[in-house]
């Protein structure tokens, strides 16, 4: 699970200059709003450039992928930035917390997280470490804060598989994770500022049960009282860590860029324009096309940003709100058609970016 603490990584002027070159490349789709998407799975219509066309176009993204070698430290570093700018303005509708993890009273145990299931999507930048504490009285616990755009593991916390069918949460999950065992035999209190902000500028729905306002200020929080109880579980042994996820693997049998199926098989074809956009005829093209471009894409964030699933254009474009793609994404949602992409593929990218986004 992501962090949600924000970085951003410096960049030469040289390479800014570069971005600035590419995105007003006609070869180089930034996010137009012609229909045709932005490469992600892009291909609801089989198109082909003119001959001649399409060699400046891959002659461009052949000197694009050059000077990213070169730069890759940079890239891959900087490419946490994301746009200064909200994406929405100001929204009527609100966003509620449907679901605590534990439930309020409950009980948990010392190395507990907090997770609260929203009913919507939210903004990945509207929640910082800042924003939640966990206490005890007037003793205050650090709290780490995780982010999931759509969760890629269950209700436990439990990474999932390829083989899952069904989140157990329909919109965004924030887990708070104290960075100190809790003692067994208090009680805490998890509090939440009403900071959240929904994908299209919804704000927390403070009528709901859990929000609450100090005397005299317009502040509201989120409360969450629950018990801390002795784990009855003996100390677990080290364990190994688990396998990590590569782009590799994601080409394995099976899996969601396994040549084998047709999904994206567009995106397989040289003669294809969508293979311009993202060339998934294998694992060192895709790499090359996910992760050595930083542009900032329809929803202000780069493709892929390592560790940070919930900041990833990818994950954007291949959600769905209601069949349609999310506001704010330009073009189809991916990959086309009337069959969103299966749950289990969805997790294996989340996992992916989460891992490191590695070869």
């Amino acid at each position: 699970m992501e962090s949600s603490g924000r970085t951003s990584g410096a960049r030469s002027r040289a390479s800014l200059a570069f971005f600035a070159l590419a995105d007003d490349s006609n070869g180089l789709d930034t996010g137009s709003t012609d229909g045709r998407g932005t490469g992600v799975c892009e291909c609801p219509v089989r198109t082909r450039s003119h001959p001649a066309e399409a060699a400046t176009l891959r002659a461009v993204k052949g000197a694009w992928f050059r000077i990213s070698v070169v730069l890759a430290p940079v890239v891959v570093a900087g490419c946490t930035r994301v746009s200064d700018t909200q994406r929405f303005e100001a929204n009527p509708e609100t966003v509620e917390i449907t679901a605590t993890v534990p439930e309020a009273g409950g009980s948990a145990f010392p190395d507990m997280s907090v997770r609260l299931c929203w009913s919507g999507l939210l903004d990945p930048q509207s929640l910082t470490d800042v924003d939640a504490v966990v206490g005890s009285g007037s003793l205050l616990t650090d709290a780490r804060l995780g982010f999931e755009l759509r969760p890629w593991t269950s209700v436990d916390g439990e990474h999932l598989a390829g083989d899952a069918t069904e989140s157990w949460c329909d919109g965004s999950v924030v887990t708070v994770t104290p960075k100190e065992p809790l003692t067994a035999g208090v009680r805490y209190r998890m509090r939440l500022a009403d900071a959240a902000v929904g994908w299209q500028g919804e704000s927390p729905n403070l009528e709901t049960p859990g929000w609450d306002s100090a005397e005299g200020s317009d502040a509201f929080n989120f409360f969450l009282e629950f018990d801390v109880v002795p784990s009855n579980t003996p100390p677990r042994l080290p364990e190994e860590p688990p396998e990590t996820i590569t782009l590799a693997s994601l080409f394995e049998d099976g899996a969601v860029f396994d040549p084998q199926r047709a999904m994206c098989s567009c995106h397989r074809d040289p003669d294809d324009d969508a293979s311009l956009r993202l060339d998934l005829s294998s694992p060192d093209a895709a790499f090359e096309d996910l992760l050595f471009d930083s542009r900032l894409r329809d929803t202000g964030y780069p493709m892929v940003t390592p560790r940070r699933p919930s900041e990833s254009f990818l994950l954007h474009k291949v959600l769905r709100d209601d069949g349609e793609a999310l506001p704010g994404v330009f073009g189809n949602a991916m990959p086309p058609g009337d069959d969103a992409l299966p749950y289990g593929d969805y997790v294996m990218l989340a996992r992916w970016i989460e891992d490191g986004a590695e070869r």
